[in-house]
């Protein structure tokens, strides 16, 4: 009995120890001490307070048991803050039941921050559980993707601003462009600022002199407080168009002629409108360079005339051949011309070539091909509508030997049947090696195409195509494969159309309208003659109301 007695009192109290032992090893380490982030409070534009309590401590506790240090953790990409994150610690003694605060400002507001409560006890850190601060609820900024529309080189885009805060922004509006990351707001010709605004709800903006056929990255914006909002980006996208590119200032002329060389184009400005007589004629002799250039801008240049040159006109007819400018025939008072000329933009020099042997006329088309320049149809009257006249005759010209030589009519197909008439403003061009003719005005506008064999010297009738106003003085420009038409010298069409010309003469035409030449109905510009360069389409024309000649640039729309 005694030896079962003792041995009890020495497991009791072994047992005693290691509970007492526990006890003590549990108290050291403050396992029940614990950190609470009671409250987030926003105190301003990017500011915030928030309350900590500290529970567990339920005495006065010995020096070497209290805590170490207690406070607040926050980071804006760990969703688990710790002290090796950003820390803001508690200068204060440590109380049971006592609430702590911590303020922070210069927060951004576009940022959320992941926040916990702490308390260091020794080794030991005990953390809250984590709570999220976020100013985006009460400034939120959004495009509206449906409200994008695009004409031209221009885009309308809107966006709704919400400002749940009686704050002011310090500015707000858009940035845009081809680069999908954010360029910032330094750039003026990527940023459309709208200004300073307390309100909240829906703005716009025209974003001017885009390119064509690019792809955007479109960004909404507010300023507060010097940080940037934004919103989410939309991409959208131009197409090709038409653009006023450039002015000829106190230059109105009639019927002005010209052709493109590489990257720039001679313009010759034809004669005066009310009238073209002699004098007039001596006076309009000027040959203008355009440049269409890059960032810096198009240069127009008036060049010095050279002492033998050819008259001023209207109703001229020209070609590009071999590196040269050919021109001439067209009316000077009530006079026909037969001169020929070629002009060499290399050296801005003259030749008189041989004179046109055929009936004399104005309005013909001209254009070449294979080393030889084509001139036909027109008008042989004098009266500015051509009443009667029309001319249906071809002329082919060999510069190298000095000769013309007749090669027969152009067919005339109006009202379902061939007619033996023939036409004026008649338009010729070439693609891919192939010569074309037709369209024009014989007392009705026509709408009927043909192709040109050198080889044979006959035609053969490819279709009729719905040109709005054929017969007006209609102006064509070969790019690649296709051709593009339309517009009119006296402003009565401002349609625009592409013609797609197929490998063989069996297979079909693509014909689809383009944009229209987004005309000033008050102050509007006549197509007078086009040209190419750069894939771009260049349209010379008179603007009487500016007393201005005006250059268009037509882009097309990438494939």
């Amino acid at each position: 009995m005694v030896n079962c007695f003792l041995i009890n009192r020495v497991a009791l109290i072994w047992i005693l120890g290691q509970l007492l032992f526990s006890c003590e090893q549990e108290f050291a380490e403050l396992d029940f001490v614990n950190a609470e982030l009671l409250a987030i409070e926003k105190t301003g534009i990017n500011a915030a307070r928030f309350q900590i309590g500290i529970t567990g401590i339920d005495g006065v506790l010995a020096p070497e048991n209290l805590p170490t240090e207690f406070g607040l953790v926050w980071s804006t990409d760990n969703l688990e803050p710790t002290l090796a994150d950003n820390k803001e610690t508690i200068n204060m003694p440590l109380a049971n039941g006592v609430d702590y605060s911590v303020d922070l400002t210069d927060l951004l507001i576009t940022a959320s921050y992941y926040c916990r409560a702490f308390v260091k006890v020794g080794s030991r850190e005990v953390y809250s559980e984590t709570r999220t601060l976020s100013f985006g609820e009460d400034f939120q900024i959004k495009l509206l993707p449906d409200r994008v529309a695009i004409t031209n080189d221009q885009a309308e885009v809107s966006a709704v601003l919400i400002i749940n805060r009686e704050d002011t922004l310090e500015d707000h509006g858009f940035v845009f462009c081809p680069s999908e990351t954010f360029p910032g707001l330094t750039d003026p010709d990527k940023v459309k600022s709208k200004g300073q605004t307390d309100r909240d709800g829906e703005f716009s903006a025209t974003l001017d002199s885009l390119d064509f056929n690019t792809d955007y990255h479109l960004w909404a914006y507010a300023v507060l407080n010097g940080e940037v909002i934004i919103s989410e980006p939309i991409i959208f996208s131009t197409i090709g168009g038409w653009r006023k590119f450039a002015i000829i200032d106190n230059q109105e002329f009639k019927d002005p002629v010209g052709e493109s060389f590489g990257a720039e184009a001679i313009i010759l400005m034809g004669c005066g409108l009310t009238a073209c007589s002699f004098v007039e004629a001596a006076d309009f002799k000027t040959i203008w360079t355009f440049n269409p250039g890059t960032d810096q801008g198009a240069t127009i240049l008036p060049s010095s005339v050279p002492m033998m040159a050819p008259l001023a006109r209207v109703g001229s007819v020209s070609f590009k051949l071999n590196g040269k400018f050919y021109f001439g025939l067209g009316q000077i008072e009530d006079q026909m011309q037969a001169d020929f000329w070629s002009y060499d933009p290399g050296n801005g020099m003259w030749m008189r070539e041989q004179p046109f042997p055929g009936i004399l006329r104005k309005d013909a088309f001209g254009v070449s091909l294979d080393g030889k320049g084509y001139i036909g149809t027109g008008c042989r009257d004098l009266t500015r509508e051509c009443i009667d006249g029309w001319l249906d005759d071809v002329w082919s010209y060999d510069p190298i030997a000095g000769a013309w030589d007749s090669i027969g009519v152009l067919p005339l197909y109006a009202n379902n049947q061939s007619i033996n008439r023939g036409r004026t403003n008649a338009v010729a061009f070439v693609v891919n090696d192939r010569l074309f003719a037709g369209f024009g005005y014989t007392g009705l506008d026509l709408n009927d195409l043909w192709e040109f064999d050198p080889n044979q010297e006959n035609w053969a009738r490819r279709g009729s195509f719905d040109v709005q106003d054929s017969g007006q003085g209609i102006v064509t420009v070969p790019i690649g494969s296709s051709v593009f038409l339309g517009l009119s010298e006296d402003l009565s069409s401002d349609a625009w159309y592409e013609l797609s010309i197929p490998a063989t003469a069996n297979d079909s035409f693509g014909f689809e309208q383009r944009q229209s030449l987004p005309n000033d109905p008050v102050f509007p510009t006549a197509a007078d003659f086009v040209f190419e360069i750069n894939g771009r389409v260049y349209m010379v024309g008179t603007n009487n109301a500016y007393n201005s000649t005006d250059i268009w640039e037509y882009v097309p729309a990438a494939q």
